[in-house]
């Protein structure tokens, strides 16, 4: 698949990864101080934005008769998101 085409349909994901690694860019160089509620919310972003990706690009790869390949994707997919709610409510809380 060509870059014009993964950015076609993984757009959301790209855009939470750009405002996530915009706040990491502030809070490591000492530009600002950005909150730990802040980067809670990133992360229950990030982990929403890639569930819906994957269930979304899951269900155009079974229609191609390929079912395994999309639970492994839904599942990975499952596994980060879950990883990244557990940090978030570490943040949160």
């Amino acid at each position: 698949m060509k870059l014009t085409e993964q950015i076609k349909y993984n757009w959301p994901f790209l855009i939470a990864v750009v405002i996530y690694v915009v706040l990491v860019v502030i809070s490591t160089s000492g530009i600002g101080t950005v909150s730990d509620f802040i980067f809670g919310i990133m992360y229950i972003l990030l982990a929403v934005t890639i569930t819906y990706i994957s269930f979304k690009r899951g269900k155009k790869i079974q229609e191609k008769g390929k079912y395994w390949t999309s639970v492994v994707m839904v599942y990975g997919s499952g596994l980060l998101s879950g990883s990244w709610l557990i940090q978030a409510i570490n943040y949160l809380f």
